[in-house]
């Protein structure tokens, strides 16, 4: 979301006319989707708006906030939460809720730059107030699928205490929070083949020997294969799906008509998975790829047009 450029340019509230500025409208609600990153951008400089000291009442205390009062969830962009104390529920600790709310704001010097702070939390609205510098760095921008992702460099020491980095990612035209997760370190310990043999003689198990190559049956291939034309598109109503159980019986269906028909295939080489494939009229040979769950082929229909030709498919 990103507010007006009055409310996002900040400023001394108690000295601005009504409706201008950090009294805008806007200011009381959560504003406006971003429509791109660079609109984002342009809306979170680091500039709080500054009004005079705030209370509230809950349970029948009223608390009030620190002087001065900074909001600057205006002008600044949340990049996580330290600590796991409530937001407007339970016992209040006081008008913050103890947390402390990590944000960036982009101003600074050089290239993309970006400023981090860590912040109060308001304890009925979970508002950024009265925020510290804490780090400076720098943003990226990078397309990704049918993305664009924005992400930060020398983020403060401060969010090693996330289990995640924030990363902002513009698609048709609104821009969402995102994650990635961090990288983990992990040990473990495992029997080498003397150690396992050795485990599974004493559980009366059969030793396997790793050397001996997997042998594939028909039911190594079951599952569901959709196969059509190359350059077409796959969807539901293009091509054949053909369906092959765990005793590797075989059923087709027509994705035009949805109709399920009567059809064979049989395993010439079950190591390639290659494959002879009959349906009334129809016939086709190809492979299927145990370990890709890609399939390829050709196939002869005096029924269609063209009557012969390749085809491809995949394994959902």
């Amino acid at each position: 979301m990103q507010y007006s450029a009055g409310v996002a340019a900040g400023g001394d509230a108690t000295t601005q006319p009504a409706g201008t500025g950090c009294r805008s409208p806007d200011a009381s609600t959560n504003g406006l989707p971003a429509p791109t990153l660079e609109a984002m951008i342009a809306s979170r400089g680091g500039s709080p708006c500054v009004y005079a000291p705030s209370s509230f009442v809950y349970g029948g205390v009223t608390y009030t906030s620190d002087t001065p009062n900074e909001w600057w969830s205006n002008s600044t962009l949340r990049l996580g939460k330290l600590g796991t104390a409530p937001v407007n529920s339970g016992p209040a600790p006081g008008f913050y809720t103890g947390n402390t709310s990590l944000r960036v704001a982009f101003k600074g010097t050089g290239a993309n730059p970006v400023t981090y702070y860590a912040c109060k939390e308001v304890f009925n609205t979970g508002s950024g107030r009265n925020c510290s510098v804490i780090g400076t760095g720098s943003y990226v921008i990078e397309t990704l699928g049918d993305g664009r992702a924005l992400s930060f460099t020398n983020l403060p020491p401060q969010t090693a205490g996330l289990n995640y980095t924030l990363v902002l990612v513009e698609r048709g035209g609104a821009v969402y929070y995102g994650f990635r997760n961090k990288p983990l370190v992990t040990t473990s310990a495992r029997l080498n083949t003397t150690a396992a043999a050795a485990l599974l003689t004493q559980l009366g198990v059969a030793v396997p020997d790793p050397s001996t190559p997997v042998a594939l049956t028909a039911t190594s291939y079951q599952g569901t294969w959709d196969l059509r034309e190359p350059g077409t598109v796959p969807s539901a109503t293009n091509g054949t799906t053909v369906f092959v159980s765990a005793n590797g019986n075989v059923s087709c269906q027509d994705r035009a008509t949805s109709q399920f028909e009567a059809c064979t295939l049989t395993f010439t080489d079950l190591a390639t998975g290659a494959f002879n494939y009959t349906n009334g009229a129809s016939t086709a040979t190809g492979t299927m790829d145990f370990t890709t769950g890609t399939a390829s082929g050709t196939f002869s229909d005096p029924t269609s047009t063209p009557a012969t030709g390749s085809f491809i498919g995949a394994r959902r």
